[in-house]
């Protein structure tokens, strides 16, 4: 390996240079396989219910937020979940976790005489 017109430097040569007239080069890396990836922790999260009965207007679970990472929507009975005030839901069954990954609000409505709707949050790191 050539480092600064020296063919193969020894160890002596490259400390004769001071520190600051280093300039590292890029390092060209190939992966081998597939990367190993860790996600870091959440940083936070919060827990709510809201009570929601047929005939209620849509209500407003969570508002659109960049730092959530995801949240965990379960209702007591079956529900329709929305993703904006004026718009098409997708009914959910009872009792089964909806799991959303997106940041954007979530709205919902039920048919049932009274619905609660549990909501666990969990907020990235900084």
């Amino acid at each position: 390996m050539e480092i600064d017109g020296i063919p193969d430097p020894g160890v002596d040569q490259l400390q004769e240079r001071p520190a600051s007239e280093w300039k590292p080069d890029a390092v060209h890396v190939i992966v081998d396989g597939n990367p190993r990836v860790l996600n870091a922790p959440n940083r936070s999260c919060s827990a709510t219910q809201t009570t929601i009965a047929t005939g209620d207007p849509k209500a407003h679970l969570m508002g659109e937020q960049d730092s959530r990472a995801v949240a965990t929507l379960i209702g007591s009975a079956a529900w329709c979940y929305h993703t904006s005030r004026s718009g098409q839901a997708v009914r959910w069954p009872a009792d089964v976790p909806l799991v959303i990954t997106h940041k954007g609000e979530v709205y919902a409505t039920t048919t049932a005489t009274s619905c609660v709707i549990s909501v666990i949050a969990e907020y990235q790191a900084d």
